[in-house]
């Protein structure tokens, strides 16, 4: 018989040593969140994202809500979950669920006629303008051309509906997807208008209150009073810098507002719950569901990284992309504007939402962030989608750097232009786009679209000029800094050796008769 004495403490010394190696997997397995916050600020660091801010709700909890990185390089302070971000275009679903407020109170119906709500209403196509819809609007089914340009010029929502009547068709009614942002547009003056209010106090009253989201906001010229907000970043000469707020344009129901993910969260909650936030009914399952069956199906994905998940299906429905992943539903939209990034995600089965906001453009780590949670939130082994799609990215993103020095290339840089440059100045106007001025001053063109925008032009041989778009607050930069990416300005000479039209910005616009 051994003389050892039995010792109790061995066995809880052995205890929470094992405790020690399980208690990871064991959380893992009861939480497959618990260590999402590194992989975030990883991932935020390898793609150079000044700021992030993200937010998980799974079977209906919040299990994630923080910031990582600055709201400002310059700065230095600090992201958290209630720093507001820009949410550009998943500001549509909002848009689309206001005017199914409406829909479910009797005021509107989404066959009804745009003209029947709006009379000024008015596009070039006399049919379309008779005969659009509530649904053509938030399917992005109308067909009418992209007038993005003309937010650059500063116009308001109400100016922006009197200038549609010069809007052509790209293609026919309803016969396939043409991503819009001017019909989102007409679609919030629509919900202001059959609201009683303005759009954006309507959905402040009728969604943002009851959901809790205290701090979102719009107009957007409300940004800076407000305190904890991100600035939109981009990359000048190979390194991130702040280029202020994104509050110059009336995006109206495309894009207007500012939001945390700590408020978005609610959003997510009450998708996942058929409308339902807490006890409160917000809208209807109905509304709900209409927002997500399909309408338009999509030729070809917009996304690489959908392509990258093996989506071989897109459709759109009020708002929302719909797709498939590992063989669930899962709806989301993207939203980019000026400097900032943004990604909604929702797959209803896995009951699991996720929100990113990031302050700098085109930062494709939103995709990646998304599909790995909802890896995660399915269970197993998930994909290291960060690495993969920033390869991807890079990829692209060299390819098309490529051709853009090809292009430049193929153009004499170190030409003169044919005509004197004074010659070149002039008043052009386009219908729908409306007036630029050309200028010459000290041995300069300039082309003036709008406080907004304005480009240097340097000749390029023959007719042609590269356009150096002029950054905002970077006057006295310099030149590196001062211009982003140019792009070709062509002008066409008539009989009389002047200017008669000028193309730019893949517009045409024409010389105006001189007094």
């Amino acid at each position: 018989m051994s003389n050892r004495k039995y010792c109790p403490f061995s066995r809880v010394v052995l205890f929470f040593m094992l405790g020690a190696v399980l208690a990871p997997a064991f959380v893992q397995a009861q939480n497959p969140f618990a260590d999402f916050p590194q992989r975030v600020e990883a991932a935020r660091k390898q793609w150079g994202a000044p700021g992030l801010a993200i937010a998980v709700v799974h079977k209906d909890q919040v299990v994630l809500a923080a910031g990582f990185g600055v709201r400002d390089v310059s700065t230095g302070e600090a992201v958290n979950e209630h720093t507001l971000f820009h949410v550009g275009s998943t500001t549509k679903a909002f848009t689309a669920v206001a005017a199914g407020l409406l829909v479910e109170e009797g005021r509107l119906a989404w066959n009804d006629k745009i003209i029947d709500h709006l009379p000024a209403f008015r596009v070039a196509d006399p049919y379309v303008t008779r005969e659009l819809t509530v649904l053509d609007l938030l399917t992005h089914r109308s067909g009418v051309q992209g007038t993005d340009l003309l937010w650059v010029t500063g116009l308001s929502s109400d100016q922006f509906l009197s200038r549609l009547v010069h809007a052509e068709q790209a293609s026919s009614l309803r016969s396939q997807f043409e991503y819009n942002n001017g019909m989102y547009l007409i679609a919030g003056q629509l919900v202001g208008t059959v609201g009683g209010s303005s759009y954006a106090d309507f959905v402040r009253k009728r969604l943002f209150q009851p959901l809790g989201m205290s701090r979102t906001t719009g107009p957007l010229h409300e940004i800076a009073q407000r305190e904890n907000v991100a600035i939109s970043h981009e990359v000048i000469d190979g390194k991130m810098t702040p280029i202020g707020l994104t509050d110059q344009y009336d995006a109206g129901g495309a894009g207007l507002f500012y939001s945390s993910v700590a408020e978005y969260a609610s959003w997510l909650r009450m998708w996942l719950k058929e409308g339902k936030l807490g006890q409160k009914q917000i809208l209807k399952p109905e509304t709900v569901s209409m927002a997500f069956t399909p309408q338009m199906v999509i030729q070809q994905s917009l996304y690489p990284a959908s392509q990258a998940a093996g989506v071989d299906l897109v459709s759109y429905g009020l708002g929302w992309f719909l797709h498939e992943y590992r063989g669930r539903r899962v709806n989301m939209h993207t939203g980019s504007i000026d400097g900032m990034s943004a990604i909604v995600g929702l797959m209803p089965e896995a009951r699991v939402g996720v929100v990113v906001f990031i302050n700098a453009d085109h930062i494709e780590l939103r995709h990646a962030l998304m599909y790995e949670t909802f890896d995660r939130a399915l269970g197993g082994e998930f994909q290291d989608w960060s690495g993969e799609l920033h390869s991807l990215y890079t990829s692209i993103a060299e390819r098309s750097q490529e051709r853009r020095a090809r292009q430049l290339a193929s153009l004499d840089s170190d030409a003169e232009a044919v005509l004197p440059l004074n010659d070149y100045a002039g008043s052009f106007r386009h219908e729908l786009f409306g007036d630029l001025e050309i200028t010459h001053q000290a041995g300069l063109l300039r082309v003036s679209v709008s406080r907004l925008l304005a480009l240097d032009l340097k000749p390029a041989g023959s007719h042609r000029f590269l356009g150096y778009p002029l950054r905002r607050g970077f006057e006295d930069a310099p030149d590196s800094k001062k211009y982003g990416d140019p792009s070709l300005v062509q002008f066409e000479i008539g009989p009389d050796n002047r200017p008669r039209r000028v193309l730019m910005l893949g517009q045409e616009f024409e010389r105006m008769r001189e007094n």
